[in-house]
């Protein structure tokens, strides 16, 4: 039986361990599956400024930028080079690149059967600063499958775009989303007519033993810390670093850190920056705690059942705590002077929960590609 082609709309460039991970998993899920993927290659410039090496549009406003870029520049460059590699040898992406909202893509529908976007923050206007139609699969003729899974979307947007959203979803042949307060602003406040599922990250539509096995992960007998913090304000950003200190002081465990510059508290600690999307799962998998802000991190905190505690950021925190509620690892939600976390990591009956919820959302792959079984 020839294999359905399925072009994939994603943030696969991202310099970024959750935006590469989930452009993986959703591919070789889909492999699995028995579908012929490929990541489109098609880049939104704009959101794409952060990760140059030199930010030259930035620095006449933010002259410390400038100086960032030149003490990070080795580092920077080191961190361009690991995703590049990673996405040379795990992600299968077009030949073709595009550059969105210049580049005429109906060209697309001559190669591909079906097409995908999602998962990641691809609908978050936040990140985009503006409606971006390709992520909506605007260029896909009516009658291609056209499938939304997983992406994410702000608590609220700029009621200017609501025609424009509204229009493009009602558009697609199958919604889903990856934060179940979504659901409801689009049907309530958008006035979405359509039905719209909520589904897990691509992250955990995989085994475990996937991750362990593809990227040749292996156990070895360092102890240490691993503290992964995305930018946020400041306030979280030292409550962070108290934590990590403390936990670093009351086990005698080193830290070792990402974070997009050198923290002078972390005096002992193991500076990571540079390190590919490869390197940040062995770094969680042979960690003996993790402290963070990321949704990602945490995803493979459970995957690897390592202790970790992570801190509520705003752009993450509805599928933070569902997740967290979803799985009962409330304890691993940070709460001031509460170190129950520490002793709080995913176990067998956790993963069965994830099991299940993962299921359903491969169900409504299974579904909406056409395919006759189920999982």
């Amino acid at each position: 039986m020839k294999k359905e082609k399925v072009g994939i709309v994603t943030f696969h460039m991202a310099e970024n361990f959750g935006s590469a991970l989930q452009a993986f998993a959703l591919e070789h899920f889909l492999i699995e599956i028995g579908c012929q993927p490929e990541i489109i290659n098609c880049i939104y410039k704009a959101d794409m400024e952060k990760y140059r090496l030199f930010r030259t549009n930035i620095y006449s406003r933010r002259l410390r930028a400038l100086v960032a870029d030149v003490l990070y520049f080795s580092r920077n460059l080191k961190r361009k080079k690991s995703f590049a590699d990673f996405r040379k040898r795990y992600l299968t992406v077009s030949d073709d690149m595009y550059d969105m909202g210049r580049d005429e893509m109906s060209r697309l529908n001559q190669k591909y059967d079906v097409f995908i976007c999602g998962s990641d923050q691809i609908w978050n206007l936040n990140c985009t600063n503006e409606f971006v139609s390709e992520f909506f699969l605007s260029f896909a003729h009516n009658e291609k499958r056209k499938i939304a899974y997983a992406p994410s979307m702000p608590s609220s947007v700029p009621s200017m775009y609501h025609a424009d959203i509204k229009k493009a979803i009602e558009r697609l042949d199958f919604v889903s989303v990856r934060e179940e307060n979504t659901i409801q602003y689009l049907n309530g406040e958008i006035g979405i007519e359509k039905e719209i599922v909520h589904v897990v990250d691509p992250t955990l539509l995989l085994e475990s033993d996937t991750y362990i096995r593809t990227f040749g992960l292996m156990k070895h007998d360092s102890k240490y810390i691993f503290v992964y913090i995305l930018e946020d304000e400041s306030p979280l950003i030292r409550q962070i670093v108290d934590l990590a200190l403390e936990t670093s002081e009351e086990t005698g465990l080193q830290i070792r850190y990402v974070y997009s510059r050198i923290i002078k508290r972390f005096k002992s600690g193991e500076y990571m920056l540079g390190i590919g999307p490869t390197e940040f799962l062995d770094m969680i998998y042979n960690a003996s705690y993790v402290i963070t802000n990321s949704f990602h991190a945490s995803v493979f905190s459970i995957h690897f059942e390592v202790p970790f505690c992570v801190f509520k950021r705003k752009g993450s925190q509805s599928r933070m705590t569902g997740l967290l509620e979803n799985l009962g690892l409330q304890n691993n939600l940070y709460s001031e002077g509460d170190y129950g976390w520490m002793g709080s990591k995913a176990d067998s009956f956790t993963k069965e929960k994830a099991g299940r919820m993962a299921r359903e959302s491969k169900e409504y792959l299974w579904n909406s590609l056409g395919k006759r079984q189920t999982l």
